[in-house]
């Protein structure tokens, strides 16, 4: 049976369409060494990426405002790529892991130069110059973008996890709960919380996301060899994990959906009344992914026969936005911004 859902497969690039895709929008930056436009071509590279690979939150995003919105593009690009590099490009594990730790050594390179346009002229990616100039703007720590890079090469390996605090502390802190702490040093906080009130309400809402995420994709990550389900988590009848691999038939892969989903919900509610320790500007797109995921996650629970890949219809995903944001929505959709 082809547990590999064909719609997503056509949603990758491959190698070779990211570097000419990448070579295009380096080009326009090399035309003109001009701050502000950099980075605007620097976010719409990102901008690309994330229309291609989530439709859902390329539409969450439309709602912030748009300096924010520019700079999450950005950060979205430099945690795509490495993604990407693991799980669509096909190379052996060794090359996959050069072209990561590569990736790697161009980030602390690019903390010598002053500018995109400098980054570039010394082989620097327009990825990774972008989400620097992000950093160094933010005063973001380079050590969550090297923990996210240290996931993605777990990645590369088939790893197990024992429990729940194992798989959230070694796995999922790198691969999510850095990317939401990126987000809320753009996202900001407002003036009766803090940045670190922030993180921790990233770190419950990125936990939540990444589990929805690996429950989504149990059927592709068991072919892959991979199982996030952590080693202590039983079906009622039987072990589902044997050597850290999830059994490939469908009642095995539909309990290990609804407990990677169970345990999703847990952390979604977790953190669904702190979205105002954020800016006012920023919490509709955080409150919109919040629920769009939480629906996403409660169709995978109540579809308990399923064993395919879940998703929301564009009218499920235009749901969750009030109906007083429709035509900003719409205009944004549109005019392509």
């Amino acid at each position: 049976m082809d547990y590999i859902n064909k719609e997503k497969a056509k949603l990758v690039w491959t190698q070779k369409d990211w570097k000419d895709k990448h070579f295009e929008a380096k080009k326009k930056v090399l035309e003109f060494p001009n701050y502000s436009a950099n980075i605007d071509h620097a976010s719409n590279w990102g901008k690309a990426i994330l229309k291609k690979f989530s439709s859902s939150f390329f539409t969450v995003t439309r709602l912030l405002p748009e300096k924010k919105k520019k700079d999450v593009q950005i950060i979205y690009a430099a945690v795509r790529y490495p993604d990407e590099v693991v799980d669509s490009f096909n190379l052996s594990k060794s090359e996959k892991v050069q072209i990561l730790k590569r990736f790697e050594l161009d980030f602390v390179k690019s903390k010598n130069y002053k500018n995109i346009y400098e980054m570039l002229n010394n082989n620097i990616s327009l990825t990774i110059a972008g989400f620097r100039d992000v950093c160094n703007r933010y005063k973001i720590p380079d050590k969550y973008y090297i923990a996210f890079l240290d996931a993605m090469k777990k990645d590369i390996e088939s790893s197990v996890y024992k429990d729940w605090k194992d798989l959230i502390d070694n796995y999922i802190f790198g691969s999510a709960t850095v990317v939401g702490y990126f987000l809320s040093y753009v996202y900001g906080h407002s003036k009766n919380s803090s940045l670190e009130e922030c993180m921790e309400t990233s770190k419950s809402l990125a936990i939540a996301l990444q589990l929805t995420n690996f429950a989504r994709d149990v059927s592709e990550d068991s072919i892959r060899g991979r199982c996030y389900l952590p080693k202590d988590q039983k079906d009622h009848k039987n072990q589902i994990i044997y050597n850290g691999v999830i059994n490939k038939n469908i009642d095995d892969i539909i309990s290990s959906k609804l407990l990677l989903a169970n345990e999703a919900k847990r952390w979604y509610e977790k953190c669904s009344n702190r979205i105002d320790n954020f800016t006012e500007d920023s919490r509709l797109a955080i409150k919109a992914c919040h629920t769009l995921y939480s629906k996403l996650n409660n169709k995978i629970l109540k579809q308990e026969n399923n064993f395919q890949r879940e998703s929301l219809s564009v009218v499920e995903k235009i749901s969750i936005i009030p109906k007083n944001q429709y035509l900003k929505l719409a205009i944004a959709l549109v005019m392509n911004k």
